[in-house]
Parts: structure tokens; sequence; C-alpha cells
């Protein structure tokens, strides 16, 4: 019996934060595209400090964010290179 409530106990935590990650996946992803649409406007904000400006706005933790960021392929990079090069 102490197995079995053992398991359901791992399963439901394994569970929450399964979906605790796809909820903060689907914010980065509202994220990045506020940062595409900033660098789109071609403002003069470094690339970096539009980061900071978003993730602060969103509640966002910043540094998981950028790791998020770097997991995607380099897309960090390409962003930034579209917003003229600002870094």
């Amino acid at each position: 019996m102490g197995t079995r409530k053992g398991r359901s106990t791992v399963e439901e935590t394994v569970k929450s934060r399964t979906e605790e990650t796809h909820s903060q996946e689907a914010l980065f992803g509202v994220a990045m595209l506020k940062l595409a649409l900033e660098l789109k406007r071609d403002s003069a904000v470094p690339f970096d400090r539009l980061v900071t400006q978003v993730t602060g706005r969103m509640k966002l933790d910043e540094a998981t964010f950028r790791g998020f960021l770097a997991r995607q392929g380099g897309l960090l990079r390409t962003l930034s290179k579209h917003g003229g090069g600002r870094s």
C-alpha cells in the first residue's frame, strides 16, 4: 500500500511540474513575440535592455528566459541580429 501511495504522489508531482513547464514555455513564447515586435519598431533600445524590460513587465525570471532563448537553437542571436545588430 505504501508503495502505491508513494507512486501516486510522485506521479502527481511530475504532472504538476510538467504543467508548470508548459505554462512557462507558453509565456516565454509570448515574451519572444513581444521582443520581436519591439525590435521591428526599430527602437534605439539595445537588445539586452529589451529582454530586461519585457521580462520585467511580464514578471518573468530573466535568467530563466535567457536560458530558454539559448536553448532555441540560437534564436537569441538571430533576434538580436535582426534588431539592427544591437546587443
